[in-house]
């Protein structure tokens, strides 16, 4: 009759295979030849050694993923990216972009629409993008006033960069130019010209692409803002406002504290329609894009928490790519 193993010698084999494999960083067939064993009896030896305490395993992830993580389930987020927070607002605004660059490329699969909002950040996210074929329908989130002077870098132009830099594919890109407002009007006047403007044949056929559109990669547009981003790039409101002939402190005595692609939202995220001027994935658009599992990408940082919260209020995105001090703010606020 074939002798029982020793439970000393079994607990000394428990040991020294823990020992190898997690002090050591061997193999499982390294260790088979160490201690002329099958790999399989190995692998036994490793789950004894964690079923009976001998060994602790401990999910310790990164400070950034695991907020990130804690911003999924605070808000029901598909996804949140979180990058190292700097205090130069350029650099951290390359940051943003970048993240956002490496979602696109993870995210989006051939044959998606794409619908691009206008502003820096997403201009960095486009520049970040490898220059390579695309097989993908590219759109503006919003079709705005342009012109006389430039002041913003506006979905087109973004559109049109991206196309470029994905190979120039025939038919991958649609567009409509705005109308130019060479003077000030009424917001009520501005609504009644974008309506009928909407009619153009090219332009329904844009708006068709918009709402088709399977990915929306975007900011947000804060009117509360650190007074250090006042600095560092021209606020497209302020023009486009004073075309409307009103101003940021009219828009927030409204009750409006952001926009996402030029539709005004307020502190829960609820928009009114005398927000919403121009043809474009606003509020009521975003939010329905959320609602059919499409993805939404807001990429903004600190200098827009203000903005941020109420967009996350009002589920107008379900994926945030954004820094770590804002992510913070995001989890200890609400």
């Amino acid at each position: 009759m074939p002798r029982k193993p020793d439970v000393d010698e079994r607990l000394r084999q428990v040991l020294k295979v823990a020992h190898l494999f997690y002090e050591k960083e061997m193999t499982k067939t390294d260790i088979s030849h160490e201690i002329r064993a099958s790999t399989t009896q190995v692998a036994r030896l490793l789950a004894e050694a964690r079923e009976q305490g001998y060994v602790r395993i401990e999910f310790n992830p990164p400070k950034l993923y695991e907020l990130g993580e804690q911003l999924k389930s605070k808000y029901g987020l598909q996804a949140a990216v979180i990058v190292s927070y700097a205090d130069d607002l350029a650099f951290l605004r390359r940051m943003i972009g970048k993240a956002a660059a490496q979602y696109f490329e993870e995210a989006v699969r051939a044959g998606a629409t794409v619908a691009l909002g206008g502003g820096d950040t997403m201009y960095e996210m486009v520049l970040a993008l490898p220059q390579e074929a695309r097989d993908n329908k590219l759109v503006p989130a919003a079709v705005i006033d342009t012109g006389p002077v430039l002041t913003h870098i506006d979905p087109v132009v973004l559109v049109t960069l991206l196309w470029v830099r994905s190979g120039r594919l025939p038919g991958r890109a649609h567009f409509a130019t705005g109308l130019p407002m060479n003077k000030p009007l009424s917001r009520q006047k501005v609504r009644e010209e974008y309506e009928e403007f909407s009619h153009r044949r090219a332009v329904q056929e844009v708006l068709a692409e918009m709402k088709r559109a399977d990915f929306l990669f975007t900011s947000l547009g804060c009117l509360k803002v650190d007074p250090t981003y006042e600095k560092l790039a021209p606020r497209p409101h302020r023009y486009m406002l004073e075309n409307l002939k009103l101003t940021e402190a009219a828009m927030l005595k409204e009750g409006a504290v952001g926009d996402i692609n030029y539709s005004f939202f307020a502190e829960d995220g609820t928009t009114a329609p005398e927000w919403n001027i121009f043809p474009a994935l606003g509020v009521a658009q975003a939010q329905a894009m959320v609602k059919a599992q499409k993805t939404v990408v807001v990429a903004a940082g600190r200098y827009k928490t203000e903005a941020l919260r109420a967009a996350l209020r009002g589920r107008l995105f379900n994926v945030l790519i954004t820094d770590e001090m804002a992510a913070k703010e995001l989890l200890d606020r609400d």
